[in-house]
């Protein structure tokens, strides 16, 4: 550290050896260097870089003093801390062979990050944190300006482009949802082996499905090429079907149609227990009382319910689990954003959250409102305000 600032990186220390033995754990390799010095650095263009063994950090980024600083800001330390320290492994002992694939580096460090610090810090709830960087992604990728995950690079300016929230926050969110769906401890199996075969190389994308469908036994290549190669992503319409609930897929656009197609992971709740499905052709399930599509909340994909099935998952929101409400009530409001579900829909749903204690969930919640209330006209905005001051 600086001189002088020593007494600030107690923090950084534990959350850097909690980190070192997450990994060496998770991935089945120990850590690939001799040493591991973590840099202060006043003033640094990035805000960590992952030299192997003298990792470099903006001041803010690894020294904070517990005793006076706010939760987001430790957040933020073990975050940056646990991203580096992934990349020892994903990106330094495992490289990608060109710039088109520096997703395979920072995706899966964000997505790494996010499981190392829930380990190190349960009670944080990091991967219900996550929810808003997912939404965020997905509000750039709505637009008919988005871009593939993975593109052709050809110039320094292509490569420098790859470092947005397309690549770390759509790109983790996508591996979330495989891992969810394949099984955590089926996919850590596959990372593992993943590295242990490139070990000192490089790779490419379909190395990494190559090594997690010889561990799950699925088709991961072929579900994930959509979520990779096109820009865009799903929307699961969920309707009922007499005592069946038919699940069906479009592009979710604000503005205009999109003719994208995924082979969709969805997994629900449904009349047998928790289930899943691939929906890439309209596909129906048994409901039962508790049915839910994306259960769990992991999913890259919006959830469109029938006025009368949302109206049933409302009636329970409260039941449902943080990340689950999370969704639910961002899907609402963002089909309410593309004109697809009245603004009442959504006022009913978020209705429900008078016992609501996720500041989460309340952010997606208000962020809906306020924008209802600046464009309510002035006939109906002392209801809406009457509504919103009984409900918080």
């Amino acid at each position: 550290t600086p001189p002088g600032k020593t007494h600030l990186a107690d923090f950084a220390l534990e959350a850097g050896s909690h980190a070192l033995v997450y990994f060496a754990d998770y991935y089945g390799i120990p850590y690939p260097g001799d040493k591991v010095d973590m840099i202060a650095i006043p003033d640094f263009a990035w805000g960590a870089m992952e030299n192997l063994g003298a990792i470099t950090y903006r001041e803010s980024a690894l020294l904070v003093d517990p005793a006076t600083a706010t939760r987001t800001e430790l957040e933020r330390v073990a975050a940056v801390i646990a991203h580096e320290l992934a990349h020892m492994w994903f990106g330094d002992l495992v490289t990608m062979k060109w710039w088109n694939g520096i997703w395979l580096n920072e995706a899966f460090a964000t997505f790494m990050e996010m499981k190392c610090t829930e380990a190190f810090r349960p009670d944080w709830k990091i991967f219900l944190g996550a929810a808003a960087d997912r939404a965020a992604a997905m509000e750039i990728d709505a637009l008919a300006t988005t871009r593939p995950v993975e593109f052709p690079v050809a110039s320094p300016e292509e490569a420098n482009a790859m470092f947005d929230t397309l690549t770390y926050e759509k790109g983790s969110s996508v591996l979330r949802m495989l891992e969810q769906y394949i099984g955590e401890e089926t996919f850590r199996r596959g990372i593992g082996s993943y590295l242990a075969a490139h070990a000192y190389g490089n790779t490419v994308t379909d190395d990494l499905w190559d090594a997690l469908e010889q561990a799950s036994g699925e088709p991961v290549g072929e579900i994930m090429h959509g979520w990779i190669y096109q820009g865009g992503f799903p929307q699961v319409m969920v309707e009922a079907a007499g005592d069946q609930w038919a699940l069906r897929q479009e592009q979710f656009r604000y503005l205009g149609e999109g003719d994208g197609a995924w082979k969709v992971p969805v997994l629900y709740d449904g009349a047998d227990g928790p289930g899943r499905v691939i929906v890439d052709e309209p596909v129906t399930i048994a409901p039962g009382d508790d049915a839910l599509v994306n259960a769990g909340g992991s999913g890259f994909y919006r959830v469109r319910y029938a006025p009368e099935l949302l109206e049933t998952v409302a009636d329970r929101l409260g039941e449902l689990a943080p990340e689950e409400r999370y969704s639910v009530v961002s899907d609402t409001w963002a089909n309410v954003l593309a004109g697809e579900v009245p603004a009442p829909e959504f006022i009913e749903l978020v209705g429900g959250l008078s016992e609501e204690s996720e500041p989460a969930v309340w952010r997606v919640a208000l962020t809906g409102l306020a924008e209802l209330d600046r464009v309510a006209s002035s006939d109906v905005q002392p209801a809406l305000a009457g509504f919103v001051r009984g409900l918080v």
